[in-house]
């Protein structure tokens, strides 16, 4: 109802809300169960979930290792680090044989490589080196790159606290 409210209707009785606010509930119970039976035939649950979850931790593992490990990392070479992580993450999931816990090792080393070619490039063309920082503003793909953000600050702020002593 907060998005509701925000972009699609601001001023409305509390009855509209409160219908579709259920009408909302309704949808994402059926999409859920929908879902549920759909996973039941897929195998065991941890399975499932290491299988799905395959897509993403690996990716994001590799924006972690480039905002924590490399200096001069930046806001768009984690960015497109992130999607050809995924991108490589789907091409081996529907294209070979590899198991699919090996798929977090491919999108950590995809993400990682490619993010520091990135920022490479950007550095030599004297490109905006938006280093992943608490401070950075980041205006293109603001969500992305609001995770690689947030993964970034704390282990940022404890580095320059320490370095400033």
């Amino acid at each position: 109802i907060d998005f509701y409210r925000r972009y699609a209707r601001k001023e409305a009785p509390d009855r509209h809300y409160l219908w579709v606010s259920r009408l909302a509930t309704g949808f994402w119970g059926l999409f859920a169960s929908a879902v549920a039976i759909w996973a039941a035939e897929l195998g065991s649950l941890i399975e499932v979930v290491n299988r799905f979850g395959s897509f993403f931790y690996g990716s994001i593992l590799g924006v972690f290792i480039l905002a924590v490990g490399f200096r001069r990392a930046t806001a768009n070479g984690a960015f497109v680090g992130l999607l050809a992580g995924m991108g490589s993450v789907a091409w081996a999931a529907s294209f070979t044989n590899v198991a699919f816990l090996w798929h977090n090792v491919i999108g950590a080393a995809v993400v990682v490589v490619v993010g520091l070619l990135v920022s490479a490039i950007e550095g030599l063309r004297g490109g905006r080196r938006d280093i992943i920082t608490c401070s950075t503003y980041l205006p293109q793909a603001r969500r992305v790159r609001w995770v690689a953000q947030q993964v970034r600050c704390g282990a940022t702020d404890r580095i320059r606290r320490r370095e400033a002593r």
